[in-house]
This record gives C-alpha cells, structure tokens and sequence, in this order.
C-alpha cells in the first residue's frame, strides 16, 4: 500500500484503496474470501481511501436503510407530482447527511441504499408517466460511475447531478409539449380571425378544456385569448386602413367584428385614436 501511495502520482486522478479478504482454510471457500475483500473495498465510502482494509463485519442496516426509504418515497411521489426539482434534490441532501450521520452502516449498505434511491426515483417517474427517455440505461450509467466513487458524498452528488438534468430535460419537454396546442391556436386565429371565433371552440380544436386552455394560453403568450384575438384583427384592421380604400364599416366586417360601433372602440383602444384618424396618419 505504502508502495503504491508513494507511485499514485504515476495513475493521475485516482485513489487507492486496498481491501484484503478473510482467511479461508479451503480453496473451495476462495470465492467467499474474495466476496469478503470486496465488502472492505466498499468500506472506502465510510472509511476513506489511501488505507489498507479487512475483517469487515456487515451490519444489519436493514431497519434504517427501510425507514429511509419509506420516508423518502412519500416524500419524492409529492415533489415529483408537481415537479418540484429543488424538493427532489433537497431530499437527496438530506439522504446524504442521514448516511453520513448514521453510526451502524457498513459501505456496502450505504452503497445499496443509493441504488435503491435511484431505482426509486425511476420508478416514480414512471409512475407519474415522465419520460426521461432510456430509464435502464440511466440507472446503469449511475451503478457503473457509483461503484467508482470514492465517497457517499461524492456518489450523492453525482446522482443529483443526473436527476437534474434528466428533471431539467423533463421541464423542456413538458414546455414543448405545452407550447404546441398553443401554437396551433394561434395558428387558427390567424387563418379564422375574420369570422366570429370563441374560447370555447378553440380549446375543443386542441384538445384541452376552456378552463385549462385559457390558463395555458395565457402562461405561453402573456397575454388571454381574448386579448391575442382583438391584437390579431387589429394588426389587420391596420393594414387594410394603410393599404386599401375600403370604408371602416368594411374593414370592421372583414377583421371579424359584427358591430361597428364595437369596433371602432376596440380600434381606439389599442391605438388611441379612432379608424379614420389612423388613416390619414399613415396611409
């Protein structure tokens, strides 16, 4: 070990850690020494590296890694149903000091207990149907890193770093996702805006209730429906005043409004100044 510390700078970034297995008196039990040496080699994540470790002893962690586990399922199903990412990874840093803090657990079990966390955190995704794409693929990526770590600390810091960028992929996608109804609406008013168009007809061609249309319409676009739709027939009413002869009671029909008088109060509204008025200062 000595010898291997004074050469470490040869192997670059690397800690070294040996783990030595129990003595067996028959070769046929060579496989149970080797399982034994292993257990000291994952000592490391409680111990530290750059030592010599043997005669590990498990410890039943099993009562603590289960009350863990239970009090941190709840917790995450709630921040996931909201998608709560900051929840999500403060529950992960809680995890890490309760590990750190616990007196009676041997590496090995610490190890499993970060596996179970992150199959735990899979499998709530797919509970609450959130695609982060290839879930064995994450999960593997996580155990082949993991088993190279040289700490819990450093295990859990990874693992909040996989979570959140496999949330942050689910936050974009879910804007997308939002964004596209939104974008076929509007779509649809740029093609209708001159015939009578109502919330509720809207919403039915996406999908979605009024309700929650409106909500979402306004979250994408700053603005409600109602106030897109006069925008867009006033855009319109605009160009046809700078680029046309017809009378405003024409325009007024052709931008979708059935009363003239209504009309010409939206106009002023969103211009200050009357149809006629905007006529003569820019046609």
């Amino acid at each position: 070990m000595d010898e291997l510390l004074i050469q470490k700078s040869i192997f670059g970034q690397m800690e070294i850690t040996i783990g030595v297995g129990n003595v067996e008196e028959s070769i046929d039990h060579l496989k149970d020494s080797f399982a034994s040496a292993m257990l000291a080699v994952e000592e490391r994540l409680i111990k530290g590296t750059g030592i010599l470790i043997e005669g590990v002893e498990t410890i039943n962690a099993r009562q603590f890694s289960s009350r863990i586990l239970s009090e941190i399922n709840k917790e995450m199903e709630e921040a996931l149903d909201v998608l709560n990412k900051e929840r999500v990874i403060s529950l992960l840093q809680c995890l890490k000091d309760e590990i750190s803090a616990e007196p009676n657990i041997c590496g090995c079990d610490a190890f499993k207990l970060c596996l179970d966390v992150c199959h735990m955190y899979l499998d709530l995704l797919r509970f609450n149907q959130l695609d982060i794409g290839d879930r064995e693929e994450f999960a593997d990526r996580f155990e082949f890193y993991a088993k190279r770590c040289v700490s819990i600390d450093e295990i859990m810091q990874y693992l909040e770093t996989l979570i959140s960028k496999s949330l942050d992929k689910i936050f974009e996608d879910r804007k997308q996702k939002d964004a596209r109804p939104i974008r076929m609406a509007k779509q649809y008013i740029m093609e209708h805006y001159n015939n009578p168009i109502t919330l509720e007809e809207v919403s039915s061609l996406v999908g979605f209730s009024a309700s929650y249309f409106s909500t979402l319409f306004k979250k994408e676009s700053g603005i409600n429906f109602q106030e897109y739709l006069s925008k867009v027939r006033m855009n319109q009413a605009k160009e046809l005043l700078k680029q046309t002869n017809m009378n405003i009671a024409e325009i007024c029909e052709q931008v979708g409004y059935s009363d003239l008088k209504h009309f010409v109060k939206s106009f002023k509204k969103a211009t200050g100044i009357k149809p006629n008025e905007y006529r003569k200062l820019y046609s």
